[in-house]
């Protein structure tokens, strides 16, 4: 374990509009895989798919099916 401190960066839910406040996955920081990320919403348990956006320093939420909706239109 490493004593590097954990950046968390403001989400507003999709679904309900619920701000919350949310780290970079393993792979979104380790990787710069920017999409890599998901979560629940801590208000309505919408499962989210948590983009970073680098420009803004946020994440953007989009709601799980619908983000694998358009990785498969991008296949």
């Amino acid at each position: 374990m490493t004593d590097k401190q954990q950046d968390y960066y403001e989400c507003k839910c999709i679904a309900c509009g619920h701000v919350f406040h949310t780290a970079k996955s393993i792979l979104q920081s380790d990787f710069e895989m920017n999409d890599a990320g998901s979560g629940t919403c801590p208000n309505c348990k919408a499962f989210l798919n948590l983009t970073f956006i680098p420009e803004e320093n946020q994440m953007k939420s989009s709601l799980w099916d619908d983000y694998l909706k358009t990785k498969k239109k991008a296949i």
